[in-house]
């Protein structure tokens, strides 16, 4: 008996839905810019420009002194020695590093292509490194690289004041 029931109501609705489906397939839909709809709660905020990658060349420095005695003096001989790595996503074009010193010529050293990770150090001792001086170390001074970030390019210190 129960099946009778169900049959009648299927029955029932059958109407309904044959209705539903032919007024879809009369009526055109519109799109959503259409009659004068429009929206902008559907698009979705962008909250950042994705950047491909791109390498990051960063430049820090130290400077090691050693002192021993020498015909009754005490001798001092500096090693100042500057690092370059990429911390980017991507390999850096080779490019150079510029040494600039108070009272002093600047310096210029090659630095070579750095995969990401890689890092680079130059050794400059004794003689060029000598009384209170002030130090501005930057890597890649020409901007040879498109960096994902330029403004830690350049390291300052000073020595021996």
């Amino acid at each position: 008996m129960s099946h009778f029931i169900a049959a009648r109501n299927a029955i029932k609705v059958l109407p309904v839905l044959a209705a539903a489906m032919a007024f879809g397939v009369v009526l055109p839909a519109q799109s959503v810019g259409a009659a004068g709809f429009t929206t902008t709660s559907i698009v979705a905020p962008i909250s950042q420009t994705i950047k491909p990658s791109q390498p990051d060349l960063t430049v820090s420095a130290a400077v090691v002194t050693t002192s021993y005695p020498w015909n009754g003096y005490t001798v001092y001989i500096s090693t100042l020695t500057i690092y370059v790595r990429n911390i980017g996503k991507a390999t850096s074009s080779p490019t150079d590093v510029l040494v600039q010193r108070t009272g002093a010529s600047d310096l210029r050293y090659a630095v070579p292509s750095l995969s990401n990770t890689d890092w680079y150090a130059y050794k400059i001792d004794g003689g060029e490194v000598y009384g209170c001086t002030a130090f501005v170390v930057r890597v890649d001074p020409g901007n040879l690289n498109s960096e994902s970030n330029e403004y830690n390019n350049t390291y300052s210190f000073s020595w021996g004041c």
